[in-house]
């Protein structure tokens, strides 16, 4: 392990339960210990130092070089894993700027070259910076990438792709309806082989980036008008701001809707943007905001679920070692 790392280690068992960070509480998935998982804790500890050290460049930096010193480390620890990952990426981006050429011998509309490699470059650099979360949600390594997270990295590498397709309503409605599939068929895959944290956060992030892009692209084809836009970009924003503030002021994963009523935005809005490619802008409107709502009301309800009466001496407080706080300071 390098020194870096080593200063942001786990606490020992015992010790991670003292609420010396306030903040720096867990809610993380449970294993069968019932507590969040190692890579979990590491980063709720080296979270809440940066917070207690308010940001500063120093810390900030110091946390950056200790992400990547343990991202090295689970790349030399698991180097099967790791070069799965490096395969996998430069496949997909093979098959990627092999689409986008005959696409545009077709005169289809197509991503520029340089934008669609730099996204699936970063891409396999968030991949390759996150091969720990390749584990159970109780913390148990897996040995390799599964079929639910080739469709996952599939879907966010077509983000592109979404963005430029329109006018083309055939190409469109060709990507929207991989998009749909491929997020029903990751998810099943990966309750029968058993979800992972990698697949938990990346599934939400690559339909961020799919959505999005889709959206974008409709509004610049006059496909969808300004008001629907502006309803899933606030409710995109209201993910995405309440994830950064779970992570950097509590030091912990953001919640999950219990009751799941998150996922019943997808249908909604891959109606809304086929409605809109189809000539129908105004039902298409109607349905992209119907999907906003359902997925604000699926946040909504996830933060109402995280705040539930606390039991005295729950003590679900994990604290960051002593070396960890002096390394920052």
């Amino acid at each position: 392990m390098s020194a870096t790392s080593r200063r942001w280690a786990d606490a020992p068992a015992g010790a991670d339960r003292q609420p010396r960070h306030p903040g720096a509480r867990v809610h993380g998935s449970r294993g069968a210990s019932g507590g969040p998982t190692a890579g979990e804790r590491w980063a709720a500890h080296a979270l809440a130092e940066v917070r207690t050290a308010r940001f500063s460049p120093g810390a900030t930096a110091a946390f950056l070089a200790a992400s990547f010193a343990r991202a090295a480390e689970n790349r030399g620890g698991r180097p099967r894993l790791a070069l799965q990952a490096r395969r996998w990426s430069a496949a997909g981006a093979g098959i990627a700027l092999t689409a986008r050429s005959a696409l545009a011998r077709r005169e289809a509309a197509v991503p520029r070259r340089g934008t669609l490699i730099a996204w699936l470059a970063f891409e396999a650099l968030m991949l390759d910076w996150h091969l720990g979360m390749i584990e159970g949600l109780g913390g148990e390594p897996r040995a390799a990438l599964s079929a639910a997270d080739a469709l996952t990295l599939a879907r966010g590498a077509l983000a592109p792709f979404a963005a430029a397709a329109p006018p083309s309503a055939p190409l469109f409605l060709s990507l929207l309806a991989f998009g749909g599939a491929s997020d029903l068929l990751d998810g099943r895959l990966a309750r029968r082989a058993g979800p992972t944290r990698f697949g938990r956060d990346f599934d939400t992030l690559a339909d961020l980036a799919f959505r999005g892009a889709a959206v974008h692209g409709a509004r610049r084809a006059a496909w969808l008008d300004a008001s629907a836009a502006r309803a899933l970009a606030a409710r995109q924003l209201l993910l995405v701001s309440g994830a950064a503030w779970h992570w950097l002021a509590r030091s912990q994963r953001p919640p999950h809707d219990p009751g799941r009523v998150a996922r019943w935005d997808a249908p909604p809005l891959l109606l809304g943007l086929a409605c809109g490619s189809l000539g129908m802008p105004a039902a298409g409107a109607a349905c992209v905001k119907v999907a906003a709502v359902v997925g604000a009301l699926g946040l909504l309800r996830a933060g109402i679920a995280d705040h539930p009466p606390a039991a005295a001496g729950s003590g679900d407080q994990p604290v960051a070692p002593a070396s960890c706080r002096a390394s920052i300071r």
